[in-house]
């Protein structure tokens, strides 16, 4: 994994920040799986409350695609977990892969 984000000129604590406010993953999840999430979320999260609230969406949103959501937390997610982050790559990753067949 680090050797492609060198490629991308990227480091992990970028990445990391990125995904702190579930937006990226959300709609990430919405073009791949082809529906909305449901719930709303919030597209512009300025405290950490609306954060784990996004990531609670985001879980939820998961948990109704298919994806497995068992080795993370919301909480975990939004404090920028290494570990809750991979599980959940990790995850999304598995599901795409049994979706695509």
């Amino acid at each position: 994994m680090n050797q492609q984000l060198k490629t991308q000129h990227k480091t992990w604590q970028e990445i990391k920040a990125s995904l702190q406010d579930a937006v990226s993953v959300i709609q990430a999840l919405e073009n791949a799986a082809g529906v909305r999430c449901s719930p709303k979320y919030s597209c512009n999260p300025r405290f950490s409350i609306q954060r784990v609230e996004n990531w609670m969406v985001a879980c939820t949103f998961m948990k109704n695609i298919g994806v497995d959501v068992n080795g993370f937390k919301p909480d975990e997610l939004a404090s920028g977990s290494d570990s809750a982050i991979c599980n959940m790559f990790r995850s999304i990753l598995k599901w795409q892969q049994l979706s695509v067949k």
